[in-house]
C-alpha cells in the first residue's frame, strides 16, 4: 500500500498528513477493515532473508514498542512471530524497515 501525502489546516498550523490508499478507495467499512488488517509488509534482509510483518496499526504499535525496549535496554535481536505464524531473531534493522 502506498501513502499519499496532503496537508491539512488545524488552526493556525499546517501539518502533513499521510493518507493510506486504502483510505482513498470507496469501500464500505467492513471491506476497509479487511484491507487494512490484511496488510503485509515485507522485510529483505541484506543475506534476502524474506521477513513478512503484519502491518495493521496494532501490529505497527507492537513493533515500535519491541523496538523502543529494544533500544533501552540493548538488545540486538528479539524473537517475533512472523505474519504467518513463523517464528525468526529480528533486529532493531527489521523493525524500522518495517
Amino acid at each position: 500500500m502506498g501513502l499519499k501525502k496532503s496537508i491539512k489546516q488545524t488552526g493556525a498550523y499546517f501539518r502533513p498528513v499521510y493518507e493510506s490508499l486504502v483510505d482513498s478507495l470507496n469501500l464500505s467499512k467492513g471491506e476497509r477493515t479487511l484491507a487494512v488488517t490484511s496488510i503485509i509488509v515485507t522485510v529483505v534482509r541484506t543475506d534476502n532473508t524474506i521477513l513478512r510483518f503484519n502491518g495493521d496499526e496494532i501490529s505497527q504499535n507492537r513493533m515500535h514498542s519491541a523496538l523502543t525496549v529494544m533500544e533501552r535496554k540493548g538488545l540486538t535481536e528479539v524473537q517475533w512471530i512472523l505474519a504467518d505464524n513463523t517464528s525468526a531473531l529480528v533486529t532493531p534493522t527489521d523493525f524500522i524497515e518495517a
